[in-house]
């Protein structure tokens, strides 16, 4: 049924309050509340204290009666204390739960952030700087540590503490992501403007009807009462035209839905008690509706039916308000709404509203597009020589996705990923040609980079498959020129930031040439003591409402979890498939790293492959958990060719090798085929300088076997492949080169 039909009906018939008569009930509540917070031996958690804080602060506001503040100074001056020896360094002691000085027990957000608004709405109305000084302190202390620890990459907040679940929570989320709008409000920060949309985000993919871990049924005031304060603190900056606009329009319209049914004030057979512990949040459910009047077309309804739902509880607690404390310190959060709207997430007059703060500086444009590149018939399948028929069918479609960037100078480098077994020169050739000729694209800025996917087409041209390879060859070209167009068309402010984190799945997969020869495992592979690179680098570009709309990571591992005969992404399709889940509106992009002689273990089955893309998507949102930093300009790119040769009777080999840099933060060396995790190691450890990151990737822009290092052709083996002469040195000088070439001073 319409939100605007159930505001309406059903209804208990009286006549509209009058604001003097609401007014004279509010005074007189906030007047018997004052004694009940100066009361230090209650027992009560101080979250239920901290709404009638809030109430209180802004009743100083419309009656200017001084005993009003100063009951809430004197009740956060109390927090504060207590905050200063609690554990974690700027938690907020509940009254229960954790106690100062311990470093044992539960601790909560949701609770806690409760705390922070009172304290907040208390320090914007302080007349002493100290104290206003001293009370912002605590607040934004409290502040970083949830950013910090419990704010995740999908925008959910965990509840601190809990030893009961560790997960993305809707109490915390929407607490916490109102106290995020309010505190940008007060500061400016657009850090706290990104962990409220986040939040709002989160809370709408999950719907609160589908609230868990205290039931929905069980607790639903509750549910309404806490998610639905992030939307009324952020009501300001949902923008109307935005996508998120309307998800959230939608999500307040089924909560107004829910509150004509069973408030009390309009259903006389709710089954809702305003004295048990769920049913007392009721009293706050008016104040929402209150705010949302103010931006919803039916505001006029939207307001007549909160004003019975006030009235009802107004009468409710005109007798013994001893056992309808919660009731009382919620309803007084709808009675301050009502009488002074606006007033419940006041900011410091003194400082200008957030949309009057002076923008921040954009430091880049960001545009992504995707195509699916799954072959649209059966095709010979690349990876393996063993295998000797076409492809079977489809386990995940394969995609080609396209990333492009631009400084404020207008430098740009597109980035193209491919689930496919390598980049052929002939592709790199026609795509290069068209996208400077169409996108003024320079070649140097260009890289284009394989999964090197076992389980996708093989498109080089075979004996007996030439028409099948070279029809492929077009469309991919065709598909690459076009999503690279979509990119540069889509170009839009972004913010990009950078981290890294490990993964540990991937193993050398040579054997241990260290082992005497007469070894048990001396001939056998893989071998867990190898070299290995675990890092996996992350750009995550979000756009300028902090929205994440694309994650590039890497891995240094052979992409062969799989062996079978249908077309699949292996684990890290499965990877990207997982980020786009988790964080939807993203697209996941994947950069192999010189994972030549890693493989994954275990492997040969899809769920292994699966579990392997679960376990680098959590890698990649550890790294956005794990202080990722904003990325600088400028944007700088090269690339040259060296020649190489493999062996005397054989022509010589032009490897490419481009190197992107972005600002003094991230310096991305992309090497073409197969190379070998040393490359890796050594560029590291050779240009190393924290926090600038160092990203090195395979399998970009060429692709023509293995390249080996000078301890693979010392070893010999598989990966040797054939090479007479060391290669590893002039690669790398190359690379260098272009480093020092391109350096920009931190």
């Amino acid at each position: 049924m319409h939100a605007l039909l159930l505001l309406i009906a059903p209804m208990v018939v009286t006549s509209e309050p009058q604001p003097t008569v609401l007014r004279g009930q509010f005074v007189k509540l906030c007047d018997a509340v004052i004694p009940v917070l100066d009361d230090t031996g209650r027992r009560v958690p101080f979250y239920q204290d901290s709404y009638a804080v809030r109430a209180l602060a802004a009743a100083y506001d419309m009656t200017g009666k001084r005993e009003y503040l100063d009951a809430c100074r004197r009740w956060c001056a109390r927090m504060v204390e207590h905050q200063a020896r609690m554990t974690p360094h700027g938690a907020y002691f509940m009254n229960y739960g954790r106690k100062p000085g311990e470093s044992k027990g539960d601790w909560y957000v949701g609770d806690s952030s409760s705390i922070a608004l009172a304290v907040l709405a208390t320090a914007v109305r302080c007349p002493d700087a100290r104290e206003n000084a001293r009370l912002l302190d605590s607040v934004t202390t409290y502040a970083r540590l949830v950013m910090d620890k419990c704010v995740m990459p999908c925008g959910g907040i965990t509840d601190g503490l809990w030893s009961r679940f560790d997960g993305e929570w809707w109490c915390s989320t929407g607490i916490f992501g109102s106290l995020a709008f309010v505190l940008y409000d007060q500061t400016g920060d657009p850090a706290y403007l990104k962990v409220g949309l986040r939040a709002v985000d989160w809370l709408n993919r999950q719907r609160f009807e589908n609230a868990q871990h205290i039931d929905y049924k069980e607790a639903a005031p509750s549910v309404v009462m806490y998610v639905f304060e992030a939307y009324s603190a952020g009501m300001p900056h949902l923008r109307r035209d935005a996508i998120r606009w309307e998800a959230s329009q939608g999500e307040l319209r089924r909560a107004m839905d829910w509150m004509a049914s069973h408030q009390p004030g309009r259903n006389p057979k709710s089954t809702w008690k305003y004295e048990s512990q769920w049913g007392s949040k009721l009293g706050g459910l008016p104040f929402h509706l209150y705010v949302w009047s103010r931006l919803l077309p039916e505001g006029a309804a939207i307001v007549s039916a909160a004003d019975r739902d006030l009235m009802d509880m107004g009468r409710a607690l005109e007798g013994d308000r001893s056992k309808l404390f919660q009731l009382w310190a919620f309803a007084l959060m709808s009675y301050a709404e009502r009488l002074s709207p606006g007033s419940l997430y006041r900011t410091d007059p003194s400082k200008p509203p957030a949309k009057a703060q002076p923008s921040r500086e954009i430091a880049w444009k960001a545009g992504v597009a995707t195509a699916k590149i799954t072959p649209a018939r059966p095709m010979g399948m690349a990876g393996y020589a063993a295998r000797k028929k076409p492809s079977e069918g489809v386990v995940q479609d394969l995609f080609a996705k396209a990333l492009v960037l631009e400084d404020t100078s207008g430098n740009r480098a597109a980035i193209v990923t491919l689930d496919l077994i390598g980049v052929l020169p002939t592709l790199r050739e026609g795509v290069e040609k068209q996208a400077a000729e169409k996108y003024k694209l320079a070649p140097q800025g260009l890289l284009l980079a394989a999964s090197h996917t076992h389980c996708g087409p093989e498109y080089r041209e075979r004996k007996g498959s030439e028409d099948e390879a070279r029809n492929y060859h077009a469309f991919l070209e065709q598909t690459l020129v076009r999503i690279l167009g979509e990119a540069v068309k889509g170009l839009t402010p972004a913010e990009v930031s950078y981290g890294h984190a490990r993964a540990g799945f991937a193993m050398n997969r040579r054997r241990n040439y260290q082992l005497p020869k007469d070894d048990l495992n001396a001939a056998k592979a893989p071998n867990p003591d190898g070299p290995v690179d675990h890092d996996v680098p992350v750009l995550a570009v979000a756009d300028a409402e902090g929205r994440t709309r694309a994650l590039l990571f890497g891995y240094a591992c052979h992409n062969t979890t799989l062996g079978f005969y249908d077309f699949c992404g292996d684990y890290a399709g499965y990877a990207q498939q997982y980020l786009q889940e988790d964080v939807p509106g993203v697209t996941a992009m994947f950069i192999a790293g010189c994972g030549a002689d890693q493989n994954p273990y275990p492997r040969r089955t899809l769920e292994l492959a699966q579990q392997h893309g679960r376990s680098l998507a959590t890698a990649v949102e550890a790294a956005l958990f794990a202080n990722p930093r904003p990325l600088r300009g400028p944007l700088r790119c090269a690339m040259e060719t060296i020649r190489l040769v493999k062996s005397p009777e054989r022509p010589a080999l032009e490897y490419p090798v481009q190197v992107i840099r972005f600002g003094p933060d991230v310096t991305l060396l992309a090497l073409a085929s197969e190379v070998v995790v040393d490359y890796s190691l050594r560029l590291k450890r050779q240009l190393a300088g924290p926090p600038a990151m160092v990203w090195v990737a395979g399998y970009c822009n060429g692709y023509f076997g293995y390249i080996p290092s000078d301890r693979v052709l010392k070893e010999g083996g598989y990966e040797a492949d054939g090479w007479k002469t060391p290669i590893e040195e002039p690669i790398v000088a190359k690379a260098l080169e272009l480093e020092r070439r391109l350096a920009v001073p931190r």
